[in-house]
């Protein structure tokens, strides 16, 4: 009741609204854009539109030749089998790409246990679960709702009824009918944005098998896997990861690169429709290496090539229905289906491993104790950026942009095998190449670069089109390559709600947290709150979009200082404050009568600080890079024993500008506070 309230209360200055049902759709044919406003009109359009998107992965070279022949639409063959043991002789017509993917699958089932992951259900599963569930989420066609289990779980009786029906379904490989039918609502992503291929579409599946789902799959399947050590380095959507470690981990790839002066190259290469471009024989094929059950695997695959889709506009659920057949199968897994982003994963772990076997990825070693890592890229779900490392500090632009494209074509190559593909007006490259200016060695702007192949169209903030140079292609399903913008090393790109550049500039992403607290001002002026909801909205809405991506941040204390105190100039009065009042009492702890607003110097530093602690020599991704760049910040200070006792005023011409390390240094000289790293970086 209380979190209703607040809600309510604070509502006005909450983010803004998303969109809701649609009640007209637009559909481009050709130059012209066509609205579409009645019932019928609007399930004509998009049943055709989804229809043709969870079709899209069939482009697949696994659905056809003779591979497809002995493997199925899901892989519950005896040729799946085989290939999972490495004794299936691959048919000639097979694509390479393909087989690269089902051979790391039989790399990866030859160091799992041969012991199955466990699909039954028990009653103490069933009520842990349901219990604890939101009863108010939506769910089920058929109207068994998340409540009709809830109420259930409270009755050992019921309990054990549902789990072993589920049991039931689980070794037998037969799903119940009504999973087939599925219920997809249709939302705007951005409030205004109803073209027909921008709306999202989320089905609410039946709530028994949609827990069923995350319980084998998001659950057993994946602690398996992470437990034998299966999922590689380059995934940080996973259980214990979050999106700072591979916003971090671009970071300090390039603070490693700009102090080593190595050529290096990062590459936005986001997948397009991820979860609906899913093709299923390789999904099954690598579940059955993670030890699922081949009848676990195909009631899931099975419900989703067959699914039926009742569609929900705001003219309420259509009369009609859209699906898969027998004739015309489906694909994908499904927005809203708690077995997709594991299915994703373990598609994403075959592609980097291959991507990695073709001896593709960073190849790094650290400055200090020569530790050797490779990382091949930095994927959270479908936001991937590709990690390239040159194969020698004196290699020439035009052999690094060599290597560049042949890395992507083989990463292109084993995302079609996988049904994706990659989307070109979210692809982007960055060069980190270097030359020499009056002794000073400095990364080259984007038109030192050598001569683009060709210009590509990019659109602007502003809505204006700018033509950019492009050194890398993309190949895309139509065999037709798509060129993408190189960006300038000074030029930010958002990934994960941060602004990243490679020359080390949180400038950008600083700005773009102060128009959110702008934005919060304006909402307040147009419609004021009472003091107090002022001070509450304050600390619990605004703040915590500002502080976000701080530790990241590689920006001076004063420039942060100066950009977030003209937020707060705005947002005084509001708060019953005269603007006037100086900046002591403003950032001052209330115990001490001040007003204890956030002081963003402090907040950042801590947040650098807090980052370090719970990755400092562990064994990840963004913990293995931050002791490669702390080397390399060391052997370039050159000085003896904790760098950051040093003073900074003095000896910070020592150390590369940009880089996350020296601004460390300086967030604690200008704090003054003695940082002592335990033992040095581990050996």
């Amino acid at each position: 009741g209380q979190r209703q309230t607040l809600q309510k209360r604070l509502r006005w200055t909450n983010k803004p609204n998303q969109g809701g049902a649609v009640y007209d759709v637009r559909i481009k044919q050709g130059d012209n854009t066509v609205e579409v406003n009645t019932e019928d009109g609007i399930f004509t359009h998009v049943s055709e539109h989804l229809s043709e998107r969870f079709r899209l992965a069939f482009s697949a070279p696994c659905y056809r030749g003779g591979l497809f022949d002995d493997v199925g639409f899901i892989g519950n063959t005896a040729a799946a089998r085989a290939i999972l043991e490495g004794t299936y002789v691959y048919p000639p017509d097979t694509d390479p790409a393909t087989r690269l993917l089902l051979e790391e699958a039989a790399i990866i089932y030859a160091t799992m246990p041969r012991e199955e992951i466990a699909t039954y259900v028990t009653v103490e599963d069933f009520q842990y679960y349901w219990q604890r569930a939101n009863e108010r989420i939506s769910s089920s066609y058929s109207g068994l709702h998340m409540g009709h289990y809830k109420a259930a779980s409270f009755d050992p009786h019921l309990s054990a009824l549902h789990a072993q029906k589920l049991t039931l379904c689980a070794r037998t490989g037969v799903p119940l009918g009504r999973w087939g039918v599925g219920l997809t609502v249709l939302l705007e992503k951005i409030c205004g944005n109803n073209y027909v291929n921008k709306l999202r579409a989320i089905c609410l599946f039946e709530a028994d098998f949609n827990w069923w789902n995350k319980l084998i799959f998001a659950r057993k399947m994946m602690h398996s896997a992470k437990h034998n050590e299966s999922v590689p380095d380059e995934l940080f959507s996973t259980s214990g990861s979050q999106t700072m470690d591979a916003i971090m981990s671009k970071t300090f790839f390039s603070d490693v690169s700009k102090v080593q002066h190595h050529p290096a190259s990062i590459e936005g290469c986001d997948l397009g429709d991820c979860y609906d471009r899913g093709a299923h024989p390789p999904t099954s094929i690598g579940m059955q290496a993670w030890g699922v059950p081949i009848n676990a695997i195909k009631v899931l695959l099975t419900s989703l090539e067959m699914m039926q889709f009742c569609l929900k506009t705001g003219f309420g659920e259509s009369k009609k229905w859209f699906g898969g057949s027998e004739e015309s199968k489906l694909a994908g897994y499904g927005q809203g289906n708690g077995a997709a982003p594991p299915a994703f994963t373990c598609l994403s772990t075959l592609i980097i491993n291959a991507y990695k076997r073709m001896g593709n990825g960073a190849k790094l070693t650290s400055s200090y104790a020569a530790r050797i890592f490779l990382l091949a890229a930095a994927m959270y779900v479908d936001d991937t950026d590709l990690l390239h490392w040159a194969d020698s500090p004196v290699t020439e632009d035009e052999e690094l942009i060599e290597q560049v494209q042949a890395a992507t074509n083989d990463f292109e190559h084993l995302a079609q095998a996988s049904g994706g593909a990659l989307k070109p007006e979210k692809c982007f490259v960055y060069f980190l190449a270097y030359h020499t200016v009056q002794g000073q060695t400095k990364l080259k702007t984007l038109s030192q670069l050598p001569d683009p192949v060709a210009l590509v169209e990019v659109k602007q903030k502003d809505g204006s089109v700018k033509l950019v140079p492009s050194h890398i292609s993309i190949p895309q399903p139509n065999g037709v390559p798509v060129y993408i913008p190189t960006m300038d090393v000074s030029e930010a790109t958002k990934m994960l709600g941060v602004l990243f550049a490679p020359i080390g500039n949180g400038i950008p992403h600083i700005e773009m947290m102060r128009e959110k607290g702008l934005d919060w001002v304006d909402k307040l002026k147009t419609r004021p709150l009472h003091k107090r909801d002022a001070w509450l909205s304050l600390f619990i809405q605004l703040y915590p979009a500002m502080a976000y991506g701080l530790a990241s941040a590689v920006i001076s204390p004063k420039k942060l200082d100066m950009l977030i105190q003209g937020v707060y100039y705005k947002v005084l009065p509001l708060l019953g404050i005269n603007r006037c009042i100086t900046l002591a009492w403003r950032l001052l702890s209330e115990r001490f009568q001040g007003l204890g607003l956030p002081n963003f110097i402090v907040d950042c530093f801590a947040a650098k600080i807090y980052f370090m602690q719970t990755t400092w020599g562990f064994d990840c991704a963004s913990g293995k890079l931050m002791i490669h760049a702390y080397e390399a910040f060391m052997i370039e200070v050159g000085l003896y024993g904790n760098i950051f006792l040093y003073d900074y005023d003095a000896l910070s011409c020592l150390a590369t500008d940009g880089t996350w390390f020296k601004n460390f240094w300086e967030y604690a000289s200008h704090l003054k506070v003695n940082v002592e790293l335990s033992g040095g970086p581990p050996l």
